[in-house]
């Protein structure tokens, strides 16, 4: 018996025949990030395009940009790259006055393969390669808004930090005020910087130097506003006043201080001789402070004998000073010595603090 295998051809393809699995597309062009991008005017602003696959030639791609301000272009991709960037300028004074920002339309309108358009956009839709350009003013203002600082015996220097949108094209000139804010009788600043301040081309921040006195006086409301007014630039480097960031204030603290003895419980004397009391001032002050002291509960030249003045001195910048006595031989055996100091002169921002008296127990 002979077997016969009959094979036959069909044309005819199955429902699951049909499928392309190469994975691949034509090259086409596209905006590689489509986020807003924000630049100052004045300045340049750079939007990358790319291939999907490199190719064997150089690709011209033509753009156009709307809105804001017009232009038209284009950009070579090198063969065998997958990109290149735009660079466009972007006009100075471009933002309305009383706008914070305006914007343009960057578009990729056309691609050349040499003589072969390529597809704009993965899907071909040139609607959808665009890039909005945000465009601020070139801005200056404060880089804080707001500085707390207690007044020292020795002077301070306060550095109020400018900071500028993007570097300045050329020399400005910022004008600003210091005012006392309703309720400060303080006046113990001094403005040091020039004014208007001038900032070099090329700078990206600055400082307005002020100096804080120490004016000895209890101040309520001791508050100072900083305030930039306006900046001024040549054409073409227009800078503006960031009205958000234009305030800076300054709130000056009292350097509240106290005299009060170091000695904190009563003090048994069982022997004669020379005896120290310590009394120290909380911080030192720029003023010469006095502070006349008693005692009471013995007798003079009998139960002690006093080597310093009936009043405490302290010079500018020192914080201790002694009461100094003698307790001779013979003193009254179960009396009681009260040293009490009686009031304070000399800076009005120093006061009594506890303890305010020392008791000497003599046995």
């Amino acid at each position: 018996m002979t077997a016969c295998l009959l094979l036959q051809a069909c044309d005819k393809k199955g429902p699951g025949d049909n499928y392309d699995f190469s994975n691949s597309l034509p090259p086409y062009v596209e905006i590689t990030t489509k986020t807003n991008l924000s630049v100052v005017e004045g300045t340049t602003a750079t939007i990358a395009v790319r291939l999907k696959t490199s190719v064997q030639e150089n690709v011209v791609v033509s753009y156009s940009v709307t809105g804001a301000f017009t232009t038209t272009g284009t950009v070579t991709i090198p063969r065998d790259a997958l990109s290149a960037d735009v660079t466009l300028a972007i006009p100075s004074s471009l933002v309305p006055s009383g706008s914070a920002t305006s914007t343009a339309v960057f578009k990729i309108t056309g691609a050349k393969k040499g003589n072969t358009d390529l597809t704009i956009g993965a899907l071909g839709v040139n609607s959808s390669e665009v890039r909005n350009i945000v465009v601020s003013k070139n801005l200056i203002g404060f880089s804080s808004a707001t500085l707390a600082i207690k007044e020292t015996v020795a002077a301070q220097t306060i550095k109020v930090p400018i900071v500028i949108s993007s570097a300045l094209k050329a020399q400005t000139t910022v004008s600003y005020t210091v005012t006392p804010k309703a309720g400060n009788l303080a006046n113990n600043l001094v403005v040091v910087s020039p004014n208007p301040l001038v900032i070099a081309a090329g700078e990206k921040t600055a400082f307005i130097e002020i100096r804080l006195n120490d004016n000895l006086t209890v101040d309520a409301d001791n508050v100072y506003e900083v305030r930039l007014t306006g900046a001024t630039a040549p054409a073409g480097s227009e800078v503006s006043v960031n009205t958000a960031s234009a305030l800076y204030t300054i709130t000056v603290t009292d350097d509240l201080k106290t005299v009060a003895f170091v000695t904190t419980t009563p003090v048994d004397v069982t022997t004669a001789g020379n005896k120290n009391y310590e009394v120290k001032l909380s911080s030192p002050s720029s003023a010469t402070i006095s502070v006349p002291y008693t005692i009471t509960g013995g007798t003079a030249g009998t139960d002690y004998i006093l080597r310093t003045s009936g009043t405490l001195s302290f010079s500018p910048g020192v914080t201790s000073s002694n009461i100094n006595l003698d307790i001779p031989v013979g003193y009254g055996v179960g009396k009681t010595l009260t040293i009490t100091l009686a009031s304070i002169t000399g800076d009005a921002e120093a006061s009594l603090g506890t303890p305010k008296t020392v008791t000497l127990n003599l046995k």
